[in-house]
């Protein structure tokens, strides 16, 4: 795994080091890859997972421009080593990544390589 520090082509450090494009984080997660939320409900992601390799947080509408009408403001985030899961302002949950045991709670058993809404639960 790599990246998951955000600081850049730097796989180990034994000394903290400030993210300086993160500011007002309210919530951080960690697994095959980091991410964080900001206090306006902003998404940031890095290190290697299903939405692309980034050394450094990059924001999620970045990412997927196309989400953010949809998704909104994100309220919460957990991160496993093969799948992530957001939940929006709205209670609407969102999972992604790999899916062979049904883990992303969509009825299926297919990887997906972007947030999908769990339909089941709205």
């Amino acid at each position: 795994m790599e990246n998951q520090c955000g600081i850049g082509p730097i796989k180990y450090t034994t000394k903290f080091k400030r993210l300086d494009n993160l500011s007002e984080i309210i919530k951080i997660r960690a697994g095959g890859h980091s991410g964080a939320i900001d206090q306006f409900g902003k998404l940031f992601l890095w290190g290697n997972s299903f939405l692309g390799d980034f050394e450094t947080p990059k924001e999620i509408d970045k990412i997927l421009p196309h989400l953010k009408k949809d998704i909104g403001r994100i309220r919460s985030l957990d991160i496993s080593n093969d799948f992530t899961m957001m939940l929006n302002k709205k209670g609407q949950l969102y999972s992604w990544g790999l899916n062979n045991s049904g883990q992303l709670g969509n009825g299926s058993k297919e990887d997906q390589y972007s947030p999908k809404l769990i339909e089941i639960l709205n």
